[in-house]
Parts: structure tokens; sequence; C-alpha cells
């Protein structure tokens, strides 16, 4: 009898924690997904309402400054370096119009003063003729040979009144004399060297005293207040920027910030690098020729687009939109890539974007929204 019952209780005690640990599994067992109206399992994601939008960006660039005005210096003449121009050395600055050197000049100054004088007495002996043969051109030589100065540059001829009274005084060599006065005075100006803008030496290969030749380099000077950058750019930056955008730049090696403005821009695409030039002007004394600069360039106004993360799209330059709680792939035009983010455009406002990144999205797909991103 009490085998019986024992086996009775063991029995029941086996009954009750069957039960007791089928409930225990049943109350974890993860709830059965919703059905969507195909029988197909909803997944919950994130997605944003589309509102297209005009935006500006900024765009990084980098480059080198130059000078815009480049002055080497060579030698049109041959003489002797004067000894009062010692001042001719690297990092010397100079005003426009100061004279930065002075080759010995007395031998072509000699010269155009004895051709001067050579016309001057031409030019003396033919008025009396003239008075008589054409009275009425007679007061502008007479004028002309009054002004007549040695030690400065000659006045303008005066023209004949007619065909006879060119032929009279070529006949009397003054068209020779007075065209091999100008072109002596043309040379004489080429023994002084004056500075062509304010600006500084920043190379001297001569120095005061010594023999110069025709063609040899005397140094290089430079415009030490405009300055060009330039940069380069990708198609799709080319296509947002225009003549005129300004960019705000700075220099890892001194302190400051600049303000350059777009002047040119070359359109013709280095094939290697599928990149154009842009050069831009900087008005600045405190840069330095050659250094690097590096800033932002604000872009043209880009009309109905929206900033989306770059994850979003996909190699085929598409993205996911939700319609009636599916997945569609769509088209886009990206506009321009940043670090992050992208610049997009051919939503129209409303529509519903995907914003989260699913793997093995889909066509088709069956989703619904929990939350808006911003």
């Amino acid at each position: 009898m009490n085998k019986k019952m024992l086996s009775i209780l063991s029995a029941v005690f086996i009954l009750v924690v069957a039960v007791l640990g089928s409930k225990l599994l049943m109350s974890q067992k993860e709830p059965m997904k919703r059905m969507g109206s195909h029988g197909k399992k909803e997944r919950v994601v994130n997605s944003r309402i589309v509102q297209n939008d005009n935006i500006s960006v900024q765009i990084p660039i980098t480059g080198r400054v130059r000078s815009v005005d480049y002055y080497d210096i060579y030698a049109e003449v041959s003489g002797t370096m004067m000894n009062e121009f010692q001042s001719f050395k690297e990092g010397t600055r100079f005003s426009k119009g100061d004279k930065i050197l002075q080759i010995d000049d007395r031998e072509a100054r000699y010269n155009l003063m004895a051709q001067k004088s050579s016309l001057l007495n031409v030019i003396t002996q033919l008025l009396p003729d003239l008075k008589i043969d054409f009275p009425i051109s007679y007061p502008n030589w007479e004028a002309f040979l009054k002004s007549f100065d040695l030690n400065k540059p000659l006045g303008i001829l005066p023209e004949p009144i007619s065909e006879k009274e060119k032929y009279f005084i070529a006949l009397r060599n003054i068209y020779s004399l007075y065209y091999t006065v100008q072109s002596l005075e043309v040379r004489l100006e080429k023994y002084s060297i004056r500075a062509p803008y304010d600006g500084m030496v920043t190379q001297a290969d001569i120095t005061s005293g010594t023999l110069v030749r025709v063609g040899q380099k005397l140094g290089s000077y430079i415009n030490n207040d405009a300055f060009e950058l330039e940069v380069t750019l990708s198609m799709d930056e080319l296509a947002i920027i225009s003549t005129g955008n300004i960019a705000s730049l700075k220099s890892s090696d001194i302190p400051g910030n600049w303000t350059a403005e777009i002047i040119r821009i070359n359109e013709q695409i280095d094939t290697s690098t599928q990149t154009v030039k842009v050069f831009l002007m900087i008005h600045q004394d405190s840069l330095i020729d050659g250094m690097y600069l590096y800033g932002l360039i604000q872009s043209n106004i880009i009309n109905n687009v929206i900033e989306i993360p770059r994850k979003l799209i996909t190699d085929a330059e598409t993205v996911f939109i939700i319609e009636s709680s599916e997945l569609l792939a769509v088209p886009v035009d990206v506009i321009k890539e940043m670090e992050n983010t992208s610049l997009i455009s051919g939503l129209s406002n409303g529509t519903e974007l995907l914003d989260e990144i699913i793997v093995g999205a889909k066509n088709g797909m069956s989703v619904s929204m929990v939350k808006e991103g911003k």
C-alpha cells in the first residue's frame, strides 16, 4: 500500500512540474510579430519627411599664395652698376617709381646730346627757308625750336601741311635725326631701373660697382600687397561656385584671417585628377609669397535640395523611401558630398525617406515608421 501511494504521489509531482515548466517556457517566448496585409513581417524603422530648401555650403580649400606681380629684372644695356645704389638687397622695399638700380649712362647720354645738337642745328638752318617758302608753317617750327631743350625729351615734331613741305623737310634729313634722337632717349631710360609698383626685392644677383652685361639677370621684384591663391576643386564643386564668391582663409604658420575673392576659373580639366584650377585674389601686405593657406569658400545658393547622411545613398545613387508601408529605391542627383553628409535633389516635398541603414533592404520590404528623424 505504501509503495502504491508513493507511485501515485510521484506521478502527480511529475505532472505538476511539467505544467509549471510549460507555463514558464510560454511566458519567455516572444509574441508573434504583427503581420502585414500580405502576410509579411513589418520592420519598425526611423524615417523623415522630405522638406527641400535653398542651401549654401562651404567648400574646404588649401593652396599656396603667389604674388600677382612677379618681376624678374634683366639688363637691356651694358655698363657698370653705380655705387650709390647699394640698397638693392633682398627684403628691401620700394615705392612705385623709385629708382632701384642705376647703370652708368654717361656714354649714352653724351651720344644723345650730340644727336640732339645736330637736330637743333639743322632746324635752325631750316627756319629762314621755311619763312620764305612756307610762311604758314613757319610759326609752328619756330615754336618747336624755342621749346627745344637738350636736357628734356623732344617735343612733337610739327606736321607738314602739304606734300611739298614734307619733301622739303625730308630733304634736309630732319625726320631721320628726329627719330634717331627718340631712339636714343628710349635707350637712355633703360640705364635707370625703377620700381613698377610698390613692392620688395626678393632676389639680388648684382652688387654695386660690377660690370653688367646685356641680358644678365639682376634680381627679382614682387608686389607684396596683392596675392593670388591657386586651389583645385572637383567637378561637382565647380558647378556651385562662380567668380565673385568669397572665401575666408587662415594659416597654420602665422596668426591672422584673410578674405579672398574668386577672380578666375580655369575650366580645363586636369585629366589625371579630374579637378579644375580656381584662382582667388587677396589684398593683404602681411602675407608672404609662397606660403600655404587653408579655408572655406562660400558656394552659390543651391535650390531645392535636402542634406542627408552620406550612408543613406547607395552605390547606385539611390535612396529608399517608404510608400504604403513598403521600401522603394528611387534615384537622386548628388549635388555635393561633404564629410558626413550629402546634398541631393530629386525628392518631392512630403516624401517619407528611410532615415537609417537596413541590412538587406530591398524594394517591397514591409516596414512601419516608429518616429520621424530630425
